[in-house]
């Protein structure tokens, strides 16, 4: 999975396809994933699932260990890197400012006498 296709970006900020992202992780398996270690193995298993159902090692041969990973858990594990995890949180801390803004707006008085206005104009028309 290549990061440029979760991330566009232009000249002023990072667009993330936060529908790409969506489909990746709804084919992972569901979190929350936990680290479990044992015979020197590590094991990534996902809540009641199997252990090691995420992402376990397996022996190729003989004191050669290889990594086993599900395609959907190698796409969902790329695409939440730590350039797509602080998009994301820009983004989220621009939108809860900006909805900080609207929402002060939404107190002004003067803005509901207007809203009022034009609601009652539009309903005598």
């Amino acid at each position: 999975m290549s990061i440029s296709i979760i991330i566009q970006e232009d000249s002023r900020s990072m667009n993330i396809d936060t529908n790409k992202l969506r489909e990746i992780a709804k084919r992972a398996t569901p979190g929350p994933w936990k680290w479990w270690t044992g015979n020197s193995a590590k094991r990534l298993t996902a809540g009641r699932g199997p252990d090691g159902g995420v992402l376990h090692t397996t022996m190729v041969r003989r004191d050669h260990a290889d990594v086993a990973c599900g395609v959907a858990h190698v796409d969902h594990i790329s695409a939440v890197d730590p350039t797509t995890v602080l998009a994301l949180l820009d983004q989220v801390e621009r939108l809860q400012f900006e909805n900080a803004q609207l929402s002060a707006l939404i107190d002004i008085p003067e803005l509901h006498d207007l809203a009022k206005s034009v609601v009652l104009e539009a309903t005598h028309q």
